[in-house]
This record gives C-alpha cells, structure tokens and sequence, in this order.
C-alpha cells in the first residue's frame, strides 16, 4: 500500500513537471541563452560602427541621440550658410583683384605717359635745334639803315619768342624803332637788348650777321619765334613786304594784318 502511493506521488509530481514541446520549439540554456544575446549585441554594435564609418557621423538619426542629432543639424545648417558666404567672399575678392589689376595698369600707364612727356620736355629743354631764320641779303654793320633801299628811320621791328617750358623766358611783342641816325650794326644791337631789357631777364633772342652778312634771328632759348616788320612810314603790305625783302626775308615773309597795322612776318 505504501509503495503504490510512492508511486503514484511520483507520477503526479512528474506529470506536474511535463511541458507539452512544440515541434518548432528550440530549447536553450541560460549559457547559450546569453551567448546569443551577446552576440546580437555586438551584431547590432557592428551594423552602429559600420553605418558610421560609412557616413562619417557618430549620429546618424534621432534615435542615436536625439539632442545631438538636431544640434547638428543645426551646425551643418549654419556650415552651409557660411559656405555660401565664404563663396561670396571669394567672388567679391576676385572682383577686388581684378580692379586692383585694373587700376596698376592704369597707373602704369599714366607713369609711362608722365615718362615720356618729362623725355620730350627735357630734350627739348636741352636741345641744340633752335627756331631760327636767315635772310639772304648780304649787309653790314657799318652801313646806315636808311641807306638801304626800302629801309627808313620809323622801320619797326616785332618779336615774339615763346618760353618751350611754359616759364617766363620769352619776349611777348618788343618792339624797336629805328631812327635816322642807325645803321643796322645799331638796330641788331637793339635787337639783342630785347633780352636784358625785359621784366625779369630773358635769353630769348639772338640777332647777327653770318659769316656772310645775311642777318639771322634766332629764339636763343628754343622755343617758337615770329619777326615782324612794318614800315610805320608807309604802313602798307606792299612796303612791309619790300622792307623784310630788303633784309633778305622776302621769301620767308607773309603779309598780316593786326588791327590797322600791315606787317610782314618771318
């Protein structure tokens, strides 16, 4: 009696025990249980490690870190803001250049024009090559100025001379009457006090003989000259031109007429 209660007691604590097993049913230990949990953890660590060396971000979505994820999405909007103004920047630097380019090759320019003006003004400062004019009527110092055909006491002779560096060495209308009494030894004496007799000082004209008596004017500071002369006796074009004839500028002469006086000009 004892022995089948035994029995019985453990059948029911075995049935009690007895699950029914499914037959898609996997039964694991609590180690190998563990050991596939590890396992998808670090699987799911891998696929986190992958997805950000393969962007290049630590977060990738919200669900990494949301505070950091908008955070930087937020920098990466003000990157772009700032990439753009960078572009900016650069495009109005260029721009910048390209005047600067501009204005040396302007300025260059201007140099090589201021250049070549102070070479002009310089040669012809210093030039040897002077406005000159010779007659070609052989005279001399000697001789009475009246005494030459179609000369006179009352002849007038007008100078102009112009300063080549735009100073004050120029002679601007002196003028000399000749009297009775001079012969042309005088008159080209009077000629050459043009220059210490003007306010200030000049040297801007040179009167004399050649070598073969041939009165010659020359602007001695080598600027542009005009001689006139007018026959106040007789104050016609036809007798200034025969006194500048006379002196051996018949040629070189032209008739012009300044207000009611006729001259002839060289």
């Amino acid at each position: 009696m004892l022995e089948y209660k035994a029995e019985k007691d453990s059948r029911s604590v075995s049935l009690g025990k007895r699950k029914p097993i499914m037959s898609n049913d996997v039964v694991l230990s609590a180690a190998l249980r563990n050991n596939l949990i590890s396992l998808q953890n670090t699987q799911n660590d891998i696929n986190i490690h992958q997805g950000r060396l393969a962007t290049g971000k630590k977060v990738n979505s919200a669900l990494d870190n949301p505070q950091n994820f908008f955070a930087a999405q937020s920098l990466d909007s003000r990157a772009s803001q700032l990439t753009s103004l960078l572009d900016s920047i650069g495009q109005s630097i260029q721009t910048i250049n390209a005047a600067n380019n501009g204005v040396t090759a302007l300025t260059s320019l201007i140099n090589n024009a201021q250049a070549l003006a102070n070479t002009a003004q310089n040669t012809l400062a210093g030039s040897t090559t002077q406005a000159s004019q010779t007659g070609n009527v052989a005279l001399n110092l000697q001789t009475k100025w009246s005494s030459i055909t179609n000369l006179a006491a009352g002849n007038q002779i007008i100078i102009n001379v112009t300063d080549p560096t735009g100073g004050t060495n120029k002679l601007v209308g002196a003028s000399y009457t000749t009297l009775a009494a001079d012969t042309v030894g005088d008159v080209i004496s009077k000629i050459n006090d043009f220059n210490a007799n003007a306010v200030p000082p000049v040297t801007a004209i040179s009167a004399s003989l050649d070598s073969s008596g041939h009165l010659n004017f020359t602007a001695a500071n080598g600027g542009v000259m005009d001689v006139s002369f007018v026959n106040a006796g007789a104050p016609t074009d036809v007798a200034s031109q025969a006194m500048a004839a006379a002196l051996g500028f018949g040629a070189q002469a032209k008739t012009n007429l300044v207000g009611a006086d006729r001259k002839s000009v060289v």
